[in-house]
């Protein structure tokens, strides 16, 4: 049987054509990505701006998905959804620590959108969308395979969860604030 590490592997590079097809040629998914959780600032420059300290303090992903960044330097990168992945059952405890890590992730990209995917799970289990309430996007599949059909869903759900991010960082960037008179978070539940 495979690991839960191989699988996301697996499916990461099943996704990369179908998600590049929806959203543009520079989004990619990988797997076992570092994401910063923590940052200090250590002081102030001579123009007043914070000085961000380094500290060694990431999360390993289980999958990402990501758009690239144009910068002066050359071109970075952008997280947009994080992706956990959990085989055949989750507990309470997993789904508080997986939450933990969220929030963390959250205070340091705002923007982004958090995913559970359970393969080998017919269904949710009715409480965990009450004890992992932040998730963005919480998907069970039934077997640990996947067609044509079920590779589609995967892609569309995760294709919905980036341009949520991209809008939301477009929310927080952009000049002229004020001019938003309603933002509505949906609940889909099949």
């Amino acid at each position: 049987m495979v690991s839960e590490r191989q699988w996301a592997e697996a499916l990461a590079a099943a996704l990369q054509a179908p998600l590049a097809s929806r959203l543009g040629a520079g989004i990619h998914v990988t797997t076992e990505d570092l994401i910063r959780h923590t940052a200090a600032i250590t002081g102030h420059g001579p123009d007043h701006q914070p000085v961000l300290g380094r500290l060694d303090h990431e999360f390993t992903t289980d999958m990402l998905v990501w758009d690239d960044q144009p910068h002066d330097e050359g071109t970075g990168w952008l997280p947009r959804v994080v992706v956990e992945v959990k085989f055949f059952a989750v507990s309470a405890h997993d789904a508080l620590a997986f939450m933990a890590k969220a929030e963390r992730h959250r205070q340091l990209y705002p923007y982004l959108r958090t995913a559970l995917v359970m393969p080998g799970m017919a269904a949710i289990p009715p409480r965990l969308p009450l004890l992992a309430d932040r998730f963005d996007l919480m998907l069970a599949l039934p077997r640990l395979e996947w067609d044509d059909g079920l590779l589609a869903e995967v892609a569309d759900a995760l294709a919905a969860e980036t341009e949520a991010s991209r809008a939301l960082e477009r929310l927080l960037t952009e000049k002229g604030k004020g001019r938003l008179r309603m933002v509505r978070r949906g609940l889909d539940l099949r």
